[in-house]
């Protein structure tokens, strides 16, 4: 068998929600010869290996394996993925994710264009609920997407981890994936993917990613991430995590961070009391604009070595 792809599911204690990820692969629109999914276990104490055996009975024309990671964290998690991976291109898809039943026959199609040159594709991904969804909330805030044209994406942008599918040999030369950054458990931490394409536009010369609108998947939105919150603290996450992608350990960098950092949280906290009366809800208010200080205060700490961190709940 001639494996194109392989679909990487890293999962930690998600059994309930890994059945609907892998269904969505097992009943894509493409012969299942040309595709495995593999299911990396990522130290889950719940019946995950249960729900891949139940799926490997439903669906025993498909190719699902699943290994164990036992070191705690997305990075490592996805690099197993990549050293188990039989398939020439390596696709990943979140635990709580679905993906469209063409996706993977639209994935297909534009890497049999252009085999040799094409290092990444990936596309919009969309978020669906299992609970009601605030009167507040904005399907935006778990929306990702580069447009509704498809186009080459321009230097320094990059695609998000539940909707990219990676030539696993580039993945590999640019070393893979940190092991720092990522959800670790139940600790709340982003950016190994975003450190990921940083590398790869560093150290390749106009590489080629493309962005499809039709490569569609759909993300979970759980209740608690539909809280101010946790807005709040991954906005402040992903102001500890800029300073970390960064990679600049002198004096001078910090301290022009810092002096900057401050400058910035002065600013957009007079911004926000300006802004209070443009939003129809508060919880808007505190989240459109209470998130730009929040990563302005991680940048601060960070910037003078405090890391804090927060769990996801």
């Amino acid at each position: 068998m001639c494996v194109e792809i392989t679909v990487a599911i890293c999962t930690y204690n998600r059994a309930d929600m890994l059945d609907g990820a892998l269904t969505s692969l097992c009943t894509q629109a493409v012969s299942a010869n040309c595709f495995e999914i593999l299911v990396i276990d990522n130290g889950s104490f719940d019946n995950t290996a249960a729900c891949v055996q139940g799926c490997k009975k439903k669906y025993p024309n498909h190719t699902i394996r699943m290994v164990f990671e036992a070191t705690i964290g997305l990075g490592w998690a996805r690099n197993t993925a990549i050293l188990q991976a039989e398939g020439r291109y390596v696709a990943f898809l979140d635990d709580d994710a679905r993906a469209q039943p063409d996706w993977l026959a639209q994935a297909l199609a534009i890497l049999r264009k252009e085999p040799e040159a094409l290092i990444c594709i990936g596309g919009p991904i969309q978020p669906f609920y299992t609970t009601p969804k605030p009167v507040w909330f904005k399907d935006d805030y778990e929306s990702r997407s580069w447009g509704k044209k498809a186009r080459r994406l321009n230097s320094g942008e990059s695609f998000s981890g539940s909707n990219m599918i990676w030539r696993k040999t580039s993945l590999q030369a640019i070393g893979g994936f940190t092991g720092l950054l990522g959800v670790k458990g139940e600790t709340l931490s982003i950016g190994e993917e975003t450190d990921a394409f940083m590398r790869l536009w560093q150290q390749v010369d106009e590489p080629l990613l493309f962005y499809s609108p039709t490569l569609r998947v759909r993300h979970w939105v759980p209740s608690f991430k539909m809280k101010v919150l946790y807005r709040l603290k991954r906005a402040f996450v992903a102001g500890q995590v800029a300073v970390q992608l960064k990679k600049q350990p002198g004096w001078r960098w910090r301290l022009f961070s810092l002096l900057r950092g401050i400058r910035d949280l002065m600013l957009n906290t007079y911004q926000a009391i300006c802004h209070f009366r443009q939003h129809t809800y508060w919880q808007n208010w505190l989240v459109e604009e209470g998130q730009p200080v929040m990563i302005k205060l991680g940048i601060i700490l960070a910037s003078v070595g405090v890391n804090i961190q927060a769990r996801q709940k």
